[in-house]
């Protein structure tokens, strides 16, 4: 059940870590690979290469020495972790810190077209971050190996003189500075590869360790069951049990197909990159891009873990005008608007006892009662 792409087109509007060691004291990749060495029943020297390739080998041992250093004790990478959820909201947990001796941090936001980018809400997502704090591009990863081009075909494209010029899908790795704070970014875009995703997860972490990166933040969405009517979810997810258990998070659940953000969550953590993944849901019935209302969601995700505020009034104004053309159009099918009437129903139903048990409610509850058993017309 879905609303006609076509119709719908002629309507214009308009989902972090542990503080991590410095450089001198990073994640031994080959301590982690012994904790998973089933894969290959080989040695770690005989793992990297079965694992990862031949070329993959390479690019960890050019560009990676950091992850053969001696290990890192858990203890000492997870001391200073603050209970996001358990922090009053005027009080910011302070999780994101510099390792000793470093003044900043470094934070990659990767999200990648197709399979895991519902309503392009991820990567519209980190474009938007991308304009907002002018990000250069300090890389890329190119696509020979990775793409089949007779499915991600290359595009020509005109020149400001007149000439032709051929864009290839490239990985874009661009770097900004947040404005007022101790953060750098890596933004990381591009289109899930096609080919070898275990070399390209390795030549993409090569490049993350080149530019210092101490955290990694998977960005995705997905098709769900949800109303486009109710704020779009966002979960939060972290594979690390301690990490998760600290940051009051949950390890993800679920079994089937995965998509290059699943590789590259589990391949990160094997090197101790502390990683989480924020996938925004989409209502599967208004599936076709954009979702703005998604991808808000995503972005006030990101302002929660990385502490910042970012100017998101357009894309707010944005996220209305979908919602109400989408009212519009199931408002023309008696049998859209009866499916999301049932999803309302179904969202409120569940919502309903996590409302109850806010401490707010709560406090206006008793305050309400008292005041009512306390009015003149009591009793």
């Amino acid at each position: 059940m879905s609303l006609n792409q076509g119709y719908f087109s002629g309507y214009q509007y308009g989902s972090v870590s542990t503080r991590v060691p410095s450089m001198s004291h990073r994640t031994a990749l080959s301590g982690r690979l012994l904790d998973v060495s089933w894969w290959a029943g080989a040695e770690v020297g005989e793992i990297m290469p079965l694992v990862y390739g031949a070329r993959a080998m390479e690019l960890f041992s050019v560009h990676c020495a950091w992850w053969v250093m001696p290990r890192t004790p858990r203890s000492r990478r997870l001391r200073t972790v603050s209970r996001i959820n358990d922090v009053d909201p005027q009080e910011p947990a302070a999780f994101l810190e510099a390792a000793p001796g470093e003044d900043r941090v470094t934070v990659m936001l990767a999200a990648f077209e197709g399979w895991n980018d519902a309503g392009e809400a991820a990567s519209d997502a980190l474009k938007y971050l991308h304009r907002l704090w002018g990000a250069k591009r300090v890389g890329v990863i190119e696509p020979d190996e990775y793409y089949d081009f007779q499915f991600t075909r290359p595009e020509v494209r005109l020149t400001s003189t007149g000439g032709h010029k051929i864009k290839w899908p490239v990985t874009k790795i661009a770097k900004a500075s947040i404005p007022d704070s101790a953060i750098d970014v890596i933004l990381v875009h591009g289109i899930e590869p096609s080919y070898r995703w275990r070399a390209y997860t390795a030549e993409l972490l090569a490049k993350a360790a080149e530019l210092n990166v101490n955290y990694v933040v998977l960005v995705g969405a997905l098709l769900a069951d949800v109303p486009h009517s109710r704020p779009m979810p966002v979960t939060a997810t972290c594979d690390d049990e301690e990490l998760a258990s600290r940051l009051k998070l949950e390890a993800s659940q679920y079994e089937g197909p995965i998509g290059i953000v699943g590789v590259i969550n589990e391949v990160a953590l094997l090197a101790g990159l502390p990683t989480i993944s924020l996938w925004a849901a989409v209502p599967h019935y208004v599936a076709q891009a954009p979702s703005p209302k998604a991808e808000l969601a995503l972005l006030n995700r990101i302002e929660d873990f990385l502490k910042i505020s970012l100017p998101t009034a357009k894309v707010a104004d944005d996220a209305h005008a979908w919602e109400r053309g989408v009212n519009e159009l199931a408002a023309g099918d008696p049998e859209i608007a009866a499916y999301v009437q049932q999803l309302e129903e179904a969202k409120d139903t569940a919502e309903l006892p996590r409302l109850l048990a806010n401490p707010l409610l709560k406090s206006l509850s008793v305050t309400c009662a008292s005041a009512a058993t306390n009015s003149p017309s009591a009793g």
